[in-house]
């Protein structure tokens, strides 16, 4: 599982059907409509659906862990905020790697590329 250096700490990220679950009741969209968002979102056309891809993510990571969920929606657009936008591509890959790939990593939305 990847983790994400972020909101004052190390906080695991998993995009998992959970976190696909828990994104689509966010947008009220269907499974089906998910793919057309996550391309919108990977391609940087939907910054909002990026706060909830990493919201969604943290909790699925938080869930995976068996940890409580410290954290609300807008303090983790709080946390992208702080990052500033350098942070944005950073999240891009760990959902892109989240999906695709479950090898371990640490993931810090502040490391310049």
């Amino acid at each position: 599982m990847k983790t994400i250096d972020i909101g004052g700490k190390e906080r695991p990220f998993r995009f998992s059907l959970y976190a696909i679950q828990a994104y689509c009741e966010m947008k009220n969209i269907s499974f089906t409509e998910f793919a057309s968002k996550a391309n919108q979102i990977i391609t940087g056309k939907d910054i909002d659906g990026l706060i909830d891809v990493l919201y969604a993510g943290l909790m699925g990571g938080a869930h995976r862990e068996k940890i409580p969920c410290d954290f609300t929606r807008e303090q983790v657009g709080d946390w992208v905020d702080d990052a500033g936008f350098q942070a944005i591509p950073v999240i891009i890959k760990a959902f892109t790697e989240s999906i695709m790939d479950k090898k371990k990593e640490t993931v810090n939305p502040k490391a310049k590329k």
